[in-house]
Parts: C-alpha cells; sequence; structure tokens
C-alpha cells in the first residue's frame, strides 16, 4: 500500500509515461475497457490503377482526408490524455485532502 502522496504521484508519473510507449504492454489495473484504447477509424486510399488525371486528383483528395483523419484521432488521444491526467490529479488532491482531515 502507497503511505504517502508523492509515491502515489511517482506511480501515476511513471505509469503515464510507460502508456505512452507505442507497442507497451501495461500490466496491472486500467480504467480502459478490455480491448484497450479504440483504433482508429481512417481509412488509406488505394493508388489509382490508371494514369488518368482526374484518378489520381480524387486519390490526392482521399490521401489528404485520411490524413487529416489520422491527426484528428492523434489529437483527440492526446485530450483523452490531458483529461485522464487532470481525473488523475483530481483524485490525488482527493486523498490528500483526505489525509489532512484526519490527521488532526
Amino acid at each position: 500500500m502507497l503511505k504517502s502522496s508523492k509515491q502515489m504521484f511517482l506511480v501515476v508519473l511513471v505509469s503515464t509515461y510507460l502508456t505512452g510507449t507505442a507497442f507497451a504492454i501495461v500490466f496491472g489495473p486500467s480504467n480502459l475497457p478490455l480491448m484497450g484504447y479504440p483504433d482508429h477509424r481512417c481509412y488509406a486510399p488505394s493508388r489509382p490503377y490508371s494514369n488518368d488525371r482526374y484518378a489520381w486528383d480524387n486519390f490526392r483528395d482521399d490521401a489528404n482526408q485520411y490524413i487529416d483523419c489520422i491527426n484528428d484521432y492523434v489529437e483527440a488521444g492526446n485530450n483523452d490524455i490531458r483529461r485522464i491526467q487532470d481525473a488523475q490529479r483530481d483524485a490525488l488532491n482527493e486523498a490528500d485532502a483526505f489525509a489532512s482531515s484526519i490527521r488532526r
């Protein structure tokens, strides 16, 4: 059992760092669903088979939409990380306040 908020903060900091590593396997409890963080739902376009200008223009538009979709997914993930860190901070503050109230 953790004895201080400094120890809890260190655990949170280390776990936040570890979960940010690509393809990391993190053991221990989680608030995420069983299957983990959702995958993106972006689809890469197929290259045209011809040299038709219209087909290539469409491909470029589709490619830009794909890249935008991936960027939106990453931005949303970064926002989720910030929300998680805020919730962790709030939980630690709540635990600190509780600990302070029973020490009086």
